[in-house]
C-alpha cells in the first residue's frame, strides 16, 4: 500500500525503535498507520506504510 503525501499532509510524528515516523491515521484498535519521515522529506515515492503500536 502506498501513501500519496501530495493528497494528504501530516505533521504529527512519533518515534518507534529509533526511527521517526509521520502518523497518517490512528486505527480503531489503537494502532498507528505511519510512513517514515525521511521518505516524506526526500519525496521517496511511492511511500511504504507501516502499522506500529501507539506508545
Amino acid at each position: 500500500m502506498a501513501f500519496d503525501v501530495t493528497k494528504y499532509e501530516t505533521y504529527i510524528t512519533t518515534e518507534y525503535k529509533g526511527i521517526t515516523y509521520r502518523v497518517v491515521e490512528e486505527t480503531s484498535s489503537g494502532l498507528l498507520l505511519v510512513v517514515k519521515e525521511c521518505d516524506v522529506i526526500n519525496e521517496n515515492y511511492p511511500l511504504q506504510t507501516f502499522v506500529i503500536p501507539n506508545l
